[in-house]
């Protein structure tokens, strides 16, 4: 006999002993009832006791849900924009495999502004290529004007360089012929002066004072002559100078216009194959979108839901869904007071209509971090105090079914047990036999073999709706407690007085 029905069948015995004793009570009179009839009473009740067993103890959590698909896909379009359905393929209760066509979209219109698009691009991608071609040609001009500019400041330079080597040989010849022409003027002097000495005659004297005086003259112009070769000189340096710094000029300002314009060359490149890529990647963008008009299943299964119509407009929201109709979960939602007590990987016990007596066992693999419900606020009138509902969170909790069962449909209700908490081969007692002392520890009345009896301190474990563990080892097997009768028949023992009469008030 098992525990529970146990202390079913002691309680039931009690009961009768003791409105056994109440009809000799009033049949005999209270004082026998008190001298005799206790006396056998007391003796009956001893036998109002429960062993100590080791049980398997369970702790649980019931809720009610239902069954829906382990695998669920809703599948919708997913393009850019919103197209009218053009076809739909597939019908509710359809098996379709992963990747089988389920409708297709009218893209005509897509289509259209694609080709107008690719009519554009080539019309840009040709005026791309003129401006390449104009700044490939400008980038020619520019080399040769810069090139011209150059050569022309070389010529310059060269005359200048040459010009100045000339008024180099002026100068020299120019001091050669001032040397000459004072050699020749002091010659002249000295004869001059000899003809002075020697008082020569008057016109032989008059012809050497005109040849110095020609001296003197000669002296002079090569001196003039000198001037004007040294200035020649300075100013053909400056001219080497200037011409200099034209060709240095010329060659940097070639050199910026040429870059500038090589730059421009490059840009016009860059710019065209930036459009080109552009445009490539529009293209490659548009032809993916094309390729969304006909949408694929997603999973195997079983077509249970259509939301589309041919001509309308697809609205991109769970347009077919598809369910694995072979494999089921449960799923249910457990209240904010109890949800903290359910955890994934806990086992579930399943039990449903169709399958009966049947239990099918479960796993909790989804516990909702979010609520499903929420509780809600409102205010009356100007009031700025809220009220709360009487609406409760709840959780969604997801349970995966072991094995398969093929009377099982979507939709189905699912009543759940959780085990919350478990343990195997436990020595137990009945909860209802465990009292608590001033001190606040826990303790049992223990009935030992003489009849005597005996409050023992004990340590429990888990406890559920009936049993209590009892963790110390203060207790063992087979030793029998107390039972806390309730009910009339611990009314009727409340009653009794220290001799075991009953006390009517």
């Amino acid at each position: 006999m098992k525990l529970k029905e146990k202390i079913k069948s002691h309680k039931k015995i009690a009961a009768v002993i003791i409105a056994a004793a109440l009809v000799l009570s009033v049949a005999g009179g209270f004082g026998v009832a008190t001298s005799v009839g206790a006396k056998n009473i007391e003796e009956e009740v001893t036998v109002s006791t429960v062993p100590v067993t080791v049980e398997n103890l369970e702790k649980t959590l019931s809720a009610t849900g239902a069954l829906i698909s382990a695998e669920e896909s809703s599948v919708a379009s997913t393009t850019e924009e919103k197209y009218p359905v053009a076809e739909i393929y597939v019908k509710i209760g359809d098996v379709v495999k992963k990747g089988d066509p389920l409708y297709r979209l009218d893209m005509t219109a897509f289509e259209e502004q694609m080709e107008y698009k690719k009519k554009e691009a080539a019309l840009a991608e040709q005026s791309k290529a003129l401006e390449k071609a104009d700044a490939a040609r400008e980038y020619e001009n520019a080399k040769s004007t810069a090139q011209s500019d150059i050569d022309e400041a070389n010529r310059n330079l060269t005359q200048a360089q040459s010009d100045a080597q000339n008024a180099i040989w002026i100068k020299q010849s120019a001091e050669q012929n001032l040397e000459s022409a004072k050699s020749a003027e002091n010659e002249a002097k000295k004869k001059l002066d000899k003809a002075k000495e020697k008082d020569d005659d008057e016109k032989k004297i008059e012809e050497l004072k005109a040849k110095y005086a020609a001296a003197t003259k000669a002296r002079e112009d090569a001196e003039s002559a000198l001037a004007e070769a040294n200035a020649g000189i300075d100013t053909t340096s400056k001219a080497v100078v200037s011409a200099q710094a034209a060709v240095d000029t010329a060659n940097k300002t070639a050199g910026n216009t040429v870059e500038s314009q090589a730059n421009a060359v490059k840009s016009a490149a860059i710019s065209a194959e930036s459009e080109a890529l552009t445009k490539e990647q529009e293209n490659k963008k548009n032809e993916e979108e094309l390729a969304k008009a006909v949408v694929y299943a997603t999973q195997d299964g079983t077509v249970t839901n259509i939301n589309i119509k041919v001509g309308v407009m697809d609205s991109g929201a769970d347009s077919v869904v598809i369910d694995d109709v072979n494999h089921l979960k449960a799923t249910c939602d457990i209240d904010e007071a109890e949800i903290s007590k359910v955890q994934c990987g806990q086992r579930v016990q399943i039990k449903t209509d169709a399958t009966g007596e049947e239990i099918l066992q479960g796993t909790v693999t989804f516990v909702s971090p979010t609520p499903t419900k929420n509780s809600s606020t409102s205010s009356e009138g100007e009031s700025s105090t809220a009220s709360v509902s009487k609406s409760r969170a709840t959780y969604r909790v997801d349970v995966d079914i072991e094995g398969t069962n093929d009377v099982l449909r979507l939709g189905m209700t699912a009543k759940m047990t959780f085990i919350i908490e478990s343990a195997e081969n436990v020595l137990a007692v009945p909860s209802a036999t465990i009292k608590l002392a001033e001190d606040g520890s826990s303790y049992v009345t223990v009935m030992n073999d003489d009849g005597t009896t005996e409050d023992i301190t004990i340590e429990t474990g888990m406890e559920n709706e009936y049993y209590t563990e009892i963790t110390s080892s203060t207790l063992t097997e087979g030793m029998n407690v107390v039972e806390d009768l309730s009910g009339e028949g611990d009314a009727a023992l409340d009653g009794m007085d220290a001799a075991g009469g009953i006390v009517i008030e």
